[in-house]
């Protein structure tokens, strides 16, 4: 439950997991993960809530002999609960990172591929509507029926720096949906001392902000 910064060296051993429980752990330095097979990776996985804050050099280094095929795509940063942000200044051995699968609508993750950068960028749906409500926020998006892939989105709305609200998913092409994403126990909690919420929504894909605003969410009326 505590915030972990590297301004160092850490390395991970392959098949040997960091877990990131409730706390976060920012890479300012040099990350060294050793792979040593298709399975067998120094990772992190990510409990609820928890952060891991990409920067400085990702390092990763093949031992064992393993020589993985050009491709090969590892998840180094699984989500279970919490989420990865920012990118790695630098990355080294060969490989490249993937950051088009932290928004999968089904196991998440930062990755990181040998041999050349991920094929298939991300395609990012356009907001046609984003509003506040009673105890929610109110979305509407769009994936345009040229779009070669299904696209993906990000939902984060946050009071200061706590986040209320939060989503993701992906739309496959043609369509549209009218999401309602309710405010968390945090932001329940808030609203309920404060009545009103002013919050900053921020929707994002593959790392670009497709919108931004702040929006008024309220307490729901007594039903007559």
């Amino acid at each position: 439950g505590t915030p972990t910064t590297n301004n160092g060296t850490v390395n991970v051993g392959p098949g040997s997991t960091w877990l990131v429980q409730g706390g976060s752990f920012t890479n300012s330095g040099r990350l060294g993960l050793q792979v040593a097979g298709a399975t067998s990776f120094g990772n992190f996985n990510l409990t609820v809530g928890s952060k891991f804050n990409a920067g400085g050099t990702l390092a990763p280094t093949l031992v064992s002999g393993y020589q993985p095929a050009k491709g090969t795509e590892f998840p180094i940063v699984t989500e279970n609960g919490g989420s990865p942000s920012g990118k790695f200044g630098s990355v080294s051995g060969g490989f490249s990172a993937d950051y088009s699968k932290e928004t999968a609508a089904s196991s998440p993750y930062l990755g990181m591929v040998y041999g050349g950068a991920a094929a298939t960028p991300t395609v990012r749906p356009s907001v046609k509507k984003l509003a506040g409500g009673a105890g929610r926020l109110v979305l509407k998006l769009s994936c345009a029926k040229s779009a070669k892939s299904s696209c993906s989105y990000t939902v984060v709305g946050k009071v200061g720096k706590t986040k209320v609200a939060s989503g993701h998913g992906t739309l496959k092409p043609g369509k549209s949906v009218t999401l309602t994403i309710k405010l968390n126990k945090a932001g329940k909690a808030l609203l309920k001392k404060r009545h009103r919420l002013r919050v900053k929504v921020l929707v994002t894909a593959g790392g670009k902000t497709l919108k931004s605003a702040t929006v008024s969410v309220t307490k729901a009326g007594k039903k007559k």
